[in-house]
């Protein structure tokens, strides 16, 4: 009977020790392993769900600028119309009347000086083929005389001093054409410009004393301007 309860307690003990000790190798390697295979199944998971995300998601849009080449070229953009600033190119050989040259791409005609190109008999005709340029600097330079700008390129014409181009006409043509009157009130005293059929504009330097006299061409819609400071 003693053996039988000692056998029986041993037994009890051992199966106790065996039943209250740890949990065995295999179930803790099943329990680590099930658990790192949840771990991984998860990060696994996540990772397919944020290539998804990724390959699924559209490109970035760059937009539309809103500009355009012909907006930016400021094209367009003449004062009374298209050909309104019309002012061609010069090209060939540099006529003789040309004092210059025409060394800038422009026929310079030189009335530098006083009374150098006066007088009502005076015709200064700019050469065809060439944009010009009329300089009357002086006392009296181009008094009474009648300017001519080309047919077809552009014209400046400048008077400066004393009734430099006092009474003086002025004929434009069919490109841009300008008159700067600076230096004295009567530099362009009761000056006659005849605007061509492009842009035609009159500015001053000085008030005039008797402010120039425009004459629109006919039929014409481009400008034909009298700075106010004339």
């Amino acid at each position: 009977m003693l053996l039988c309860i000692v056998a029986a307690c041993s037994f009890d003990a051992s199966g106790v020790a065996s039943g209250s000790g740890a949990v065995s190798s295999d179930e803790t390697a099943g329990t680590s392993v099930g658990s790192s295979g949840d771990d991984t199944s998860t990060s696994a998971a996540s990772a397919s769900t944020t290539a998804s995300a990724t390959s699924t998601s559209p490109p970035p849009e760059t937009g539309d600028t809103g500009t355009s080449t012909a907006d930016s070229s400021g094209t367009g953009s003449d004062t009374g119309g298209a050909g309104c600033g019309v002012a061609p190119d010069g090209g060939g050989e540099c006529p003789k009347e040309c004092a210059n040259a025409c060394g800038d791409g422009v026929c310079e005609i030189d009335c530098d000086g006083n009374h150098k190109c006066d007088g009502s008999e005076v015709t200064l005709r700019c050469p065809a083929g060439w944009p010009c340029r009329v300089v009357c600097t002086g006392t009296q330079t181009c008094k009474d005389a009648t300017i001519v700008c080309p047919d077809e390129h552009g014209c400046d014409v400048l008077c400066a001093g004393d009734q430099a181009c006092q009474q003086t006409e002025i004929s434009c043509g069919a490109a841009s054409c300008t008159l700067t009157c600076g230096e004295h009130g009567q530099a362009c005293d009761a000056l006659e410009f005849r605007c061509g059929t492009a842009d035609s504009y009159v500015q001053c330097d000085f008030d005039q004393d008797s402010e120039p006299e425009l004459v629109p061409a006919r039929d014409s819609t481009c400008a034909c301007e009298l700075d106010r400071n004339c």
